[in-house]
């Protein structure tokens, strides 16, 4: 869709900015930055952008620059080289701090580089039907699987952007040796600095990663596009000597001949300042900019521009790699799917990554009579050991008292609470599989919830969807999947260690956690040769509960607290009810609940706006199916849009607005609906669905109960946009006080 004119520009850009501000599709680039960059804005005010203090520099750079065109002697040049040099400098001084001299070999390998691949990048159109490298380099990002299979200037463009990180690397090592955190000095400093504030935040921002994309985004931006525009400026008002006089004419009125300009002087300057919008304007630099994509359905001008289930319907399929899958959208179709034809659509689809690592076992991406005993089996133990009762809102209980005291700890000073909000659900976890809790501070589990952590992060990454849609990268290319296998390599050795002290110490009359019910349940199998209660099943198991019932738990109790920052009114309402039905002295039940329907509303709304799993773990049809007039054919990935059933219009009136009244009825009762499905709904429901509802009950008005959170920036400067990764929305890195109560 093309946007032509102010007023429709300005519209959709401005009016409905949040609805157009994700950025669309450009394979290459996305295989070069790997969805990094873009945390530099506050930082860059920081060193003075728009400043007088950046006003300086720049005026030191133009003397330079004036004194290499005199070098020219007024003998015909070309200005390429010169004006290129100028705008780069002035990056580099931002980010480096220091500039270079227009003959440093460094730097001219540096602006080579940027030079270069801004040139891949510009595609000319006046060669479109000739097949060359620019060519090409268009041809793959509208089809990015020629990336893998084709030579041309794209495989340039990505050994040119390696090698401008490997510098980038070298600079910030030499910036980690002399770092002095009181007085950073450019980009790199403040950047490092952030980092070491954000160590303990498993989703942070802040990485060497993003750091180099960003700084190659800096360059690209600010280089390139000044120096063209400088030079495209030099040519008209070579091509118009009427204008350049006029020019020169107001130089020497407002500044003359002996001083510098500086930026006070525009405002005396008018003709002056009108020549160089107009050189701007005239020059077109990017005449369609960087592509746009809508955020949700947004009706624009009497036009719907929607998500795919709008032009497609309810079931459509689209292609992961060469692989077609078929999409469910909407509560009607999902109910009618996983529900009503539940045994048809409760195959697990092709997952290739976790499938190297289960091998066929455990509960979430197992298949056929291995899932279902495993997941009957479990789903049994984990009643027997209390999940969904007394006794294990008990553990609960006891893991939130722990909680506040961590946080109680922090004395009321800004802190991240990713790390604390990590170590609850594994703690609770922990006690049902292993029998006991860790402290917060014991090394093995801190190691134990890292590389979980570490894992969630990177198969949630840009890199893991290609090596699932194109599993031939597994083998053959490397890549943070190694370091995914090497963490599940951990965290299976360290369950197997405790599988060993569980067998040595076994009572099958007083099984204790969840390692002895299924080594019990392995004694009375072992004649059985079929084999689903294996050791290697029992580990893979394992791996899933802590899977699915740590990182997700913990990611809702983060966003949730970062929506509450952001509507304090919400938060006040919900302590109002604690105090009414808790006080302050006695712990939160899950029998407050039914006298707590505002607060059970708001613990639904946080689930249902986070939209935490935004298409669900894909789905399989077991057999050829017929389902509404189409044939899926047996092992066909399915994939379920939970968004489209959380984000009903129908259902929640305007679901993009965080509301706890979408729970409520007119009289202020808890309200349900059929459309709550974040855990998704039919045979392969969350196995743990019981336990984080009482978890998340619990564990936030148990915080609610004992501090006021207070921001550390204001309230409109919350930003509450979660960070698409991959399978899950996460929410974006903040900082809060726990203020006593």
């Amino acid at each position: 869709m093309v946007l032509c004119g102010y007023e429709a520009v300005k519209e959709a850009l401005i009016d409905l900015g949040e609805g157009f501000s994700q950025r669309s599709s450009l394979p290459v680039l996305e295989r070069s930055v790997k969805g990094c960059g873009g945390c530099a804005r506050v930082h860059v005010q920081n060193l003075g952008m728009g400043k007088r203090s950046i006003e300086d520099r720049v005026q030191e750079e133009v003397c330079c620059h004036v004194e290499e065109l005199r070098k020219t002697n007024t003998s015909p040049c070309d200005p390429t080289f010169i004006l290129s040099c100028a705008p780069c400098n002035m990056i580099s001084s931002i980010i480096y701090q220091n500039r270079f001299d227009y003959k440093d070999q460094t730097f001219l390998n540096l602006m080579e580089k940027v030079k270069e691949n801004l040139r891949i990048l510009n595609s000319p159109w006046s060669v479109l039907y000739l097949i060359d490298s620019c060519f090409l380099f268009q041809v793959c990002n509208i089809f990015p699987v020629l990336l893998d299979y084709f030579p041309g200037s794209y495989n340039t463009f990505l050994k040119t952007f390696a090698q401008m990180r490997s510098y980038t690397l070298e600079k910030t090592r030499e910036h980690q040796a002399s770092l002095d955190i009181n007085n950073p000095q450019d980009l790199i400093d403040f950047f490092l600095i952030k980092m070491e504030q954000e160590k303990h935040n498993h989703q942070s921002e802040y990485t060497l990663e993003i750091l180099t994309v960003t700084i190659a985004d800096l360059f690209a931006a600010g280089t390139e596009t000044v120096s063209t525009t400088l030079r495209h400026g030099l040519l008209l008002l070579l091509k118009h000597p009427d204008v350049t006089a006029k020019i020169q004419e107001e130089i020497d009125h407002v500044i003359g001949r002996h001083r510098s300009p500086c930026m006070q002087d525009k405002s005396h300057m008018p003709y002056t300042d009108a020549v160089v919008h107009e050189v701007q304007r005239y020059s077109d630099l990017v005449p369609t900019n960087l592509p746009h994509a809508v955020t949700c359905d947004i009706k624009f001008r009497n036009y719907l521009i929607p998500k795919l289930s709008k032009v497609y319907g309810p079931v459509y399929t689209v292609y992961l790699g060469l692989e077609p899958a078929v999409v469910l959208h909407g509560y009607e179709v999902m109910k009618e799917a996983l529900i009503a034809a539940g045994e048809e659509f409760s195959g697990r689809g092709h997952f290739p990554m976790a499938e190297r690592v289960n091998k066929g076992h455990g509960i979430i991406f197992s298949n056929g009579k291995i899932w279902k005993e495993t997941r009957r089996f479990s789903l049994m133990t984990l009643r027997n050991l209390g999940v969904g009762k007394r006794s294990i809102e008990e553990h609960i209980q006891e893991e939130a008292r722990c909680l506040v005291e961590e946080l109680r700890r922090t004395n009321a000073s800004p802190c991240d609470p990713t790390f604390l909000l990590s170590c609850a659900p594994c703690n609770v976890i922990c006690s049902i599989i292993f029998r006991n809790r860790f402290d917060y501070t014991d090394p093995n589990f801190l190691t134990f919830l890292g590389k979980f952590n570490e894992n969630f992060r990177i198969l949630n990454s840009l890199w893991i969807q290609a090596c699932n849609n194109f599993p031939a990268l597994i083998d053959y290319l490397p890549g943070s999947h190694n370091k995914v296998f090497k963490n599940f390599a951990y965290v299976k050795s360290y369950i197997l260690e405790k599988v060993k002290e569980h067998q040595a110490s076994l009572d099958v009359n007083d099984p204790r956690d969840f390692i002895d019910c299924f080594l019990i349940k392995m004694e009375q199998e072992k004649h059985n040769h079929q084999m689903v209660f294996t050791l290697e099943n029992l580990i893979a198991t394992a791996v899933d509960l802590f899977r699915a019932g740590t990182e997700t738990t913990s990611t809702t109790l983060r966003y949730g607290l970062l929506l509450l920052l952001k509507h304090p009114d919400v938060t006040a309402k919900v302590q109002k009810e604690i105090d009414s039905v808790i006080e302050r002295h006695r712990s939160p039940c899950m029998q407050d609940r039914i006298h707590m329907p505002y607060t059970d509303a708001v613990v639904h709304e946080i689930q249902r706006y986070i939209d935490l799993v935004p298409i669900s773990v894909p789905h399989a049809v077991t057999r050829d199916i017929k389902f509404r007039n189409y044939l899926i054919p047996k092992g066909t990935t399915v994939l379920t849009s939970l968004t489209s059933v959380l984000r009903d219009d129908q259902e929640f009136p305007n679901p993009e607005v965080f509301d706890p009244g979408h729970f409520l009825d007119e009289s202020g009762n808890f309200k349900k609906s059929d459309c709550f499905m974040p855990f998704s709904t039919g045979k392969r429901v969350c196995v743990g669905e019981s336990l984080a509802r009482m978890e998340l009950f619990l564990f936030l008005t148990s915080i609610l109960q004992k501090f006021t959170l207070e921001p550390v920036i204001d309230l409109k400067d919350i930003d509450t946009t979660p960070i698409s990764r991959g399978l899950s929305h996460v929410p974006p890195s903040y900082q809060l006080r726990f203020i006593p109560v």
